[in-house]
């Protein structure tokens, strides 16, 4: 699951979707707060007007309903948020605290490892950089099926089987609104195993502003010809 978050942070969707969970989470609780207000005027209105009890009875029932799905929602969103805490926490786990380089910038890239979006397209999983490119084609085209590819089989699979997975990237995930990425490291470990240090920008949704980060890096192994993401902690 950490090559899931790790992918997550590529493209910098974990603090737009956290936020997007925020603003989610304070709506549902303030209906909450308002439903259960209006449960409690329909609970004092039994007891002092004279309107049917048994609408009354109903429409308490109703707003209780409704208050409960929300508090199902609302208890969904925290779980999730928690989930991605977790995982980010251990993605950051796995990153070497010693190094004699400096970390290398945006602005160090090479020119053959900038790639605008206008340059992407599907380029197969044949080496690393190729996957890359993919991945950030299958997001921007919101391609759910060729995303879901450059992932190792154990990991296809959790798409379809993690709930949280599933509502992350749905059938039909929407795409993503992506500026750029570049390569800025790669860390060889065997003839089947590089590791790659990306940078990408994407548009933030409140100024409409292309951002970018040095992101997390993504492990990629070598399986059936294919370079494809695996999951750092079970995969020595």
């Amino acid at each position: 699951m950490i090559a899931i978050v790790a992918l997550v942070l590529l493209f910098n969707w974990q603090r737009e979707s956290l936020a997007t969970l925020q603003a989610e989470n304070n709506a549902a609780r303030r209906q909450v707060e308002q439903l259960s207000k209006a449960g409690e005027s329909v609970t004092l209105a039994s007891s002092d007007d004279n309107a049917p009890e048994q609408k009354q009875i109903s429409e308490l029932l109703k707003l209780r309903g409704e208050m409960t799905q929300l508090c199902e929602e609302t208890n969904e969103i925290e779980l999730l948020r928690e989930k991605n805490q977790k995982l980010l926490a251990s993605l950051k786990s796995l990153k070497p605290t010693e190094t004699n380089a400096p970390a290398k910038r945006p602005e160090d890239a090479l020119p053959q490892d900038i790639h605008p979006r206008d340059s992407w397209a599907f380029r197969g999983y044949d080496s690393p950089d190729a996957a890359v490119e993919s991945v950030c084609w299958a997001l921007a085209n919101g391609n759910r099926s060729a995303f879901i590819a450059a992932f190792s089989p154990e990991m296809q699979s959790e798409f379809d089987t993690d709930p949280f997975l599933k509502k992350m990237f749905p059938e039909d995930m929407k795409p993503a609104d992506l500026g750029e990425f570049r390569i800025l490291d790669r860390q060889t470990s065997s003839d089947d195993r590089v590791t790659l240090t990306t940078y990408s920008t994407h548009k933030d949704a409140k100024t409409g502003d292309y951002v970018g980060e040095t992101d997390s890096d993504m492990v990629f192994k070598k399986i059936g010809g294919e370079w494809k993401i695996v999951e750092p902690s079970n995969d020595p």
